[in-house]
């Protein structure tokens, strides 16, 4: 499967046929649609998926091969990294949407490549007695069962490591920053989130947050603190530090399990939020 044509979407919402294009970071394509054998012959409807585009791009491959692709999944085109968004006809013709996560430049013939999106996540356990092996971790077992499942019916293979270290800060940071170094999809901790002197999980890992969605926490502690005031105390808090997901959980089985359910409630709509889309 390779590059047939390649169009420029102009700020005057024209097609312009070239043979490659270098893409810059000041002009970078926000939107790239793959189109199979040849575009719409109306292009409007092209343009209807490119509302806020000044540097969209259109590219036609010159025979289609879904290999089961889904959605999150990635196109390789040389040196560039397309994750796909959405997979849809558009004017009756199969289309793949996607966003470049990495860029260069495109030219004609160049091969098309598929991979299915393997989602990396780290349930880190910061517990103590679970580290000197005194006591089993049900909690983060709990987490990782469940973050496991979940994506098991959106048919995405997962690579969840599973870390159980001492409650310390320095250990924390290592964790933390080992996980943003392998750009790992979803952090999860269980743990140290309590109000206690030795509680520090939560104001450890703000460091590291670039945008907090405090939201989340907010709603689990108002539920389930009508049922139990002490759900209250937990200081738990959920970011997202550069591309990656993170929550922080409560220690106890129990609670992790009230956690994550309502956190993969929203797990899709935040991959989506992140790649530009917005769902309502």
């Amino acid at each position: 499967m390779k590059i047939k044509e390649i169009y420029r979407i102009s700020s005057s919402k024209k097609l312009i046929g070239i043979d490659d294009v270098s893409i810059s970071p000041e002009k970078v394509a926000n939107k790239i649609i793959i189109f199979d054998k040849d575009i719409p012959e109306n292009t409007s409807s092209i343009f209807a998926n490119f509302p806020d585009s000044t540097y969209g791009l259109v590219i036609v491959a010159d025979k289609f091969e879904k290999n089961n692709l889904e959605i999150f999944d990635n196109i390789t085109i040389n040196n560039n990294q397309l994750v796909v968004v959405d997979i849809k006809k558009i004017d009756k013709q199969d289309t793949f949407v996607c966003i470049p996560e990495c860029y260069s430049s495109f030219y004609t013939d160049q091969t098309i490549e598929f991979s299915q999106k393997t989602i990396q996540a780290k349930i880190l356990s910061i517990n103590e007695n679970a580290h000197r092996e005194i006591e089993e971790d049900k909690g983060s077992a709990k987490a990782v069962e469940m973050l496991s499942e979940y994506f098991k019916n959106f048919h995405k293979r997962t690579n969840i490591e599973h870390t159980i270290i001492p409650n310390r800060k320095n250990e924390i940071e290592f964790q933390i920053e080992q996980a943003k170094h392998d750009r790992i999809d979803i952090l999860i901790t269980t743990g140290g989130t309590g109000i206690g002197f030795r509680d520090m999980t939560p104001d450890v890992v703000k460091c590291y947050l670039t945008k907090e969605m405090p939201g989340i926490m907010e709603t689990i502690r108002a539920k389930y603190g009508m049922e139990n005031p002490i759900a209250m105390l937990n200081t738990g808090i959920a970011g997202i530090m550069d591309n990656t997901l993170v929550f922080t959980l409560p220690a106890s089985e129990k609670a992790v399990q009230e956690y994550m359910t309502e956190i993969l409630k929203c797990i899709k709509y935040i991959f989506f939020m992140r790649h530009g889309i917005e769902l309502y």
